[in-house]
This record gives structure tokens, sequence and C-alpha cells, in this order.
């Protein structure tokens, strides 16, 4: 009769590299614990398995690369949209800005990432900007007319437009230049959410 460690190491595909020292924590424990066709039994439990966890990381795998194409491509966009956009978490702290939300702003993305959003808002507007960041909804955006403050000090009017994104963690914001829009736009009103 073959011994016990033999068998299981017959019929066990080797395991993915992160479960290797589980299944060998196993294997020892079975070690003089089962005899014969128990033993049998056993390791094509274990072989069994192996090979369910072998599918399920292959699956991670498969869905990790696809996720971080799809990032990669989000990000590619992000990039490129001409209107500045600004992504912030719930609670107002930047977390992205475009190369366009940059040029509005007149500072480097680097200075940007991790300060609240609100510290770039014209103080007169800054409840209007609390109101509206409290007041977006999933598949709701809303606007505001609101005045931010540039490098340097100089001023800009802008339609800010706020919107959730994915499971709601995030706030994309978008700045539109209020002397961009055409001037039946600006005097229609239309660019303004109800308030």
């Amino acid at each position: 009769m073959r011994s016990r460690p033999d068998v299981l190491a017959r019929t066990i595909p080797s395991p993915p590299e992160a479960f290797s020292d589980e299944v060998e924590q196993l294997l020892k424990r079975l070690n003089g614990s089962a005899e014969g066709a128990q033993a049998e039994e056993l390791a094509e439990e274990l072989r069994v398995a192996a090979e369910h966890v072998r599918e399920q990381l292959d699956a991670v795998e498969r869905l990790t690369k696809s996720v971080q194409a799809l990032h990669g491509r989000h990000e590619e966009l992000f990039t490129l949209v001409p209107e500045p956009l600004i992504y912030t978490d719930r609670v107002g702290t930047m977390r992205d800005v475009n190369p366009a939300g940059e040029e509005l702003l007149q500072r480097e993305r680097r200075f940007l990432i991790g300060k609240p959003l609100v510290v770039l808002i014209a103080r007169d507007d800054v409840a209007t900007f609390r109101r509206l960041a409290d007041s977006v909804r999933p598949g709701a955006p809303c606007e505001e007319e609101l005045e931010i403050e540039r490098s340097g000090g100089a001023r800009e009017r802008v339609i800010l437009t706020a919107s959730l994104t994915g499971r709601a963690h995030y706030i994309l914001w978008s700045a539109r230049p209020l002397q961009l829009l055409p001037r039946r736009v600006r005097r229609s009103g239309t660019y303004r959410s109800p308030a």
C-alpha cells in the first residue's frame, strides 16, 4: 500500500501559488489521521476543492483584467474631455481633476488632490455650493451658477453641475465657464436647476 502523502500528492493537482501553504498544512494534518479508502476519499475532496479554488482564481483574474481595462479607458476619456471635471468623495475632498479642470482652476492636479473643493468656491457662494452638494441624488444631476477662485485670487463664474457616479461614492463636478456659454443660454437661465 502506498503511503498517504504519496496518494494525496498524486491526486491533488498543483494548487495555485497563494493556496499552496494551506494545502501543505492540510496534507500534514491528514498525514497519520486517515487510512486506505478514507485517505483516498480525503485526497479526492482536496483535489476537487483545489480545482474549485483554481477556477475561482482564474475568474477573479479575468475580472481584474477586465476592470483594469475599463479603468484605463475611463482615465483616458477623463483626461481627454475638454470640459473641466473634478471628482470628489461625498464629503467634498477632491480625488481627481482632469487637465481642463487644472487649466480652469490654474492649479496643478497635485496641489488639488486631497483638498476640499469648497476652498475653491467664492466665499459668497459657499452656502449655495453646500446646498448643491447636499441635493445631488442618483440619476438627478443638479447645477448652479457659482463663482470659483482661481490661483492668484482671480474669480470665474461657472455653471457647476454635480452628479453621483457609480455606487454614489463619488460626485463628478463639471465646471462650465459662464463666459463660454452661448448668450441665449445665459439669458434664458436654462442652465440653472430649480431652487
